[in-house]
C-alpha cells in the first residue's frame, strides 16, 4: 500500500480520543503515527539514507501539515526533485 492509500484509510489518524484524562496517551499515539508517516514518506521517496532527508521532511511538514498529510506528501515530492 502506498502512502496516499495509507492516508486515505486513516493509517495516521489516532484512535485514542482526546480528553483531559487521555491527553498523554493521545500525544504519544500522535507522535508515534507522525514518526511512522515520516518513515513511510522517506521510504517511498527512496531517500531514507540521504543526508538531507530530515531537512527535506521538516520543510515539507512546515509547508503542508496545516492542509493535511497529503499536502505534506506533495511538498516532499517537489522538494525531493532537488536531491536527484
Amino acid at each position: 500500500m502506498d502512502i496516499r492509500e495509507k492516508i486515505e484509510t486513516g493509517a495516521y489518524v489516532p484512535t485514542t480520543a482526546y480528553t483531559p484524562e487521555t491527553r498523554q496517551a493521545y500525544r504519544e499515539e500522535t507522535s508515534r503515527l507522525e514518526a511512522q508517516f515520516k518513515a513511510d514518506l522517506l521510504a517511498e521517496l527512496g531517500i531514507t539514507k540521504h543526508p538531507k532527508a530530515d531537512a527535506l521532511y521538516r520543510m515539507a511538514w512546515d509547508r503542508g501539515h496545516s492542509c493535511g498529510f497529503s499536502e505534506v506528501v506533495s511538498e516532499a515530492e517537489e522538494l525531493a526533485e532537488l536531491l536527484g
